[in-house]
């Protein structure tokens, strides 16, 4: 929780002043005191907070201390404002106990002290007065989050729904996420509610969270013009600034709540991709290879999809199940019927190999697309091929890319490797050596073994040797009998690259490579009279 310690004036004119049992006197001071205050003459109100403070009035000390601290109407005291707010907080000011907490949860002129911060934040909240609610709300941070305690998180929402009611607007956001988060208390409505009452208050990620539920009908009926607005309101201001320009560009680039304009959606996801939001880098890669808002531009289209891959963790590309978003965010996928995308992959390698049908690389091709259309990584992948070597239509290398991209998304071994060689040579995307690496490894991890070949050659010979993790991976793609492997390890034993120079081991991975048919091994192993 964003709150930042302060001794900020607005609190006691938000909360209202609560009359102590002091004296008659002590009590006009303050009165008068704080009248000043309203009106800006910080020195009148300060003499008189100070007159009314040394008779006992707590509010009138927890005041004073606002003004020593902040210099207001006196020269500043920090010490002396201390003083006056320890005192404020020991005669049971709510306000200064708060500020007391604060002061030991962050460890400001005291030892950080958890176990202090919740005595006096308990002492605040049990008061079940104006500001009480302020307390409730960090007492039920410290149960949330485990601080000095064991984590509890029915006490924590028992503090959060007395702060909620009280008013907070951080625990009305909390209340809105108990009731959306957890399974056993999942409430759409109360969510909603909750979202509402902290919207209103202006808390911005309440106002994002009420605009998704409008956007999307959950918890009340769907208002696109309403999420819009709120949209427009976040896309301007705090942490959430990306995500709420990201939901504009949608808007905008499907007509939800406003005239549907595909150049207006595109500025607002360059506004979000500029803070590496990765939903928005994804949708202009969609935009410039479709040409929506912008001219076709693949290679453009391209670069957006690496900046997303580079910003989407894998926790998210697991929640986004390779893009097949069940609320259309990802417009690739035409169909979910995955039994049928999976007959027509079937259908399509029948026609690709011609063993028990006729080869027919146009209609392989045809099955392969509506596949692929579908979700289906190996036809994304098939497809891809076909693309690159042009069989069964037309060659093109930046549809080949395109197609093993969407297949390597979703974890197709090949279609990384294939896409990793893409990147090595320039063909349908930029070179870019280290994106090839990427994705080599990425294949090689599953066991790919030309793609553990390429990481050796790359970990070996390429201008920054790293001879371990290059053997580490021609081991790998040895070991499973590909013979380019197994001449190259044989070639680091004879000249002690990565490993100790052993003649007899380097004979050894010549031969294995050579019975499989591997012609420069024979070759090499002839001119050892072998």
């Amino acid at each position: 929780m964003k709150r930042l310690f302060c001794f900020l004036l607005v609190f006691a004119m938000i909360f209202g002043i609560a009359a102590a049992e002091n004296a008659d006197d002590a009590q006009t001071l303050f009165t008068k005191g704080y009248q000043y205050l309203a009106e800006g003459d910080y020195e009148k109100a300060v003499s008189l907070f100070r007159r009314a403070a040394e008779l006992g009035n707590t509010d009138a000390q927890y005041l004073l201390a606002t003004c020593l601290i902040n210099g207001l109407g006196t020269e500043m005291d920090i010490n002396e404002g201390l003083q006056w707010t320890f005192l404020s907080a020991q005669n049971g000011n709510v306000l200064a106990q708060c500020t007391v907490g604060q002061l030991y949860m962050y460890g400001q002129v005291v030892d950080q002290d958890y176990e202090m911060a919740r005595y006096w934040f308990l002492l605040a909240a049990e008061q079940q007065t104006s500001g009480s609610e302020t307390a409730q709300g960090w007492l039920a941070d410290i149960y949330y989050n485990g601080r000095g305690v064991e984590r509890n998180l029915e006490e924590a929402f028992k503090w959060y729904s007395l702060a909620a009611e009280g008013g907070d607007a951080y625990a009305q956001r909390m209340m809105g996420f108990y009731y959306t988060d957890y399974p056993e208390h999942k409430d759409l409505h109360k969510a909603f509610y909750w979202f509402s009452e902290a919207a209103q208050q202006g808390d911005y990620y309440s106002q994002y969270m009420l605009a998704c539920c409008y956007l999307d009908g959950s918890g009340t009926e769907i208002n696109y013009e309403e999420a819009v607005r709120l949209f427009a309101l976040v896309a301007e201001q705090g942490d959430f600034q990306a995500d709420a320009q990201y939901k504009l560009g949608k808007c905008y680039l499907e007509g939800w709540g406003v005239e549907q304009d595909e150049e207006k959606a595109v500025e607002y996801f360059l506004l979000a991709a500029e803070q590496e939001q990765p939903e928005a880098e994804y949708e202009l890669y969609l935009c410039y290879l479709y040409g929506r808002g912008v001219e076709s531009d693949p290679e453009q289209a391209y670069i957006w999809m690496m900046y997303h891959l580079e910003h989407t963790t894998d926790e998210e590309e697991d929640a986004e199940s390779s893009y097949l978003s069940s609320e259309g965010e990802m417009t690739l996928v035409l169909s979910d019927d995955s039994e049928n995308a999976e007959t027509l992959y079937a259908q399509g390698m029948l026609h690709y190999n011609g063993a028990e049908v006729t080869q027919d690389l146009e209609k392989a091709v045809s099955c392969f697309t509506q596949a692929a259309q579908q979700g289906h990584a190996e036809a994304q992948c098939q497809l891809g091929i076909c693309y690159m070597l042009g069989e069964g239509i037309e060659a093109d290398e930046e549809m080949a890319a395109y197609w093993l991209t969407m297949s390597a998304l979703q974890g197709n071994s090949e279609a990384q490797y294939q896409l990793g060689n893409c990147c090595m040579l320039g063909t349908g995307v930029p070179t870019d050596e280290n994106e090839a690496v990427k994705w080599y490894i990425k294949a090689a991890e599953q066991g790919h073994a030309y793609a553990q070949y390429n990481l050796a050659i790359h970990y070996i010979y390429g201008e920054e040797a790293d001879y371990d993790t290059g053997i580490k991976w021609c081991v790998a793609s040895a070991e499973q009998n590909n013979f380019y492997a197994q001449y190259l390890l044989g070639i680091c034993y004879f000249q002690g690259i990565g490993v100790e120079e052993n003649f007899e081991e380097g004979i050894n991975w010549l031969r294995r490579a050579a019975e499989l048919g591997y012609e420069d091994a024979q070759d090499l192993l002839s001119m050892f009279g072998d």
